[in-house]
């Protein structure tokens, strides 16, 4: 069950474009483009190493992004309504203060938990901290979680994709539960991994009871 291909990622299509793509696809939702790309690169429509190089690029760039949003326009920045309701001024201010010793414990511990890293890259950018330093670390969280995504999904994502194709027939609707249904299942294990996520978690939940 292939999934439509117009958007230019088939296998006739140049690798390096291929790539560009998915690379691209990373700035709207790392986790959707990794799950997707796993599962096209699993059918067979690109080829896994491509999925896997143009997530990571794409990942990358997008935490260099943050990390220049806080560089460029500073304190300006959290005026921005988007990035203010993600960042509040006060947790900039926390995260600030011990950065520069815990530099890469602090970006490993963010890829793997959701709602930390957008607020923990724009500060190190505001606050001025060493740039090579900071990209190095991207770099390597981005390593260590986006194969690990990818490769994981190339895996073991038929398993999912099977059941849905016989109760949703041989098509690229079944393809497109799995990436959401892998979303979700994803999103739930990096809530559950600290405190804090557990009690959003369960709070959402509860709303599936209590929606009234």
């Amino acid at each position: 069950a292939d999934l439509p291909i117009s958007i230019g990622v088939g296998r006739a299509q140049d690798p390096w474009l291929q790539m560009v793509v998915v690379a691209m696809a990373t700035f709207v939702s790392e986790d959707l483009t990794c799950i997707a790309s796993g599962l096209l690169a699993r059918q067979g429509v690109i080829d896994p190493m491509v999925a896997i190089l143009g997530c990571t690029v794409g990942i990358f760039l997008g935490d260099i992004g943050l990390w220049l949003i806080g560089r460029l326009f500073g304190r300006r920045a959290l005026r921005w309504p988007w990035l203010a309701r993600r960042v509040p001024a006060d947790r900039v201010e926390r995260v600030g203060r011990w950065l520069d010793d815990h530099a890469g414990g602090a970006i490993i511990t963010s890829r793997f938990i959701p709602g930390t890293r957008l607020p923990l890259y724009v500060a190190a950018g505001m606050l001025g901290t060493r740039s090579v330093r900071f990209f190095a670390w991207f770099l390597v969280a981005a390593l260590l979680w986006t194969p690990t995504i990818v490769v994981l999904v190339f895996l073991f994502g038929q398993r999912v994709v099977g059941p849905l194709e016989r109760l949703l027939g041989d098509s690229w609707m079944a393809t497109a539960a799995a990436v959401i249904l892998l979303f979700v299942l994803i999103r739930v294990l990096e809530m559950s991994l600290t405190r804090a996520g557990r009690r959003r978690l369960k709070a959402r939940v509860s709303r599936l009871w209590r929606w009234e």
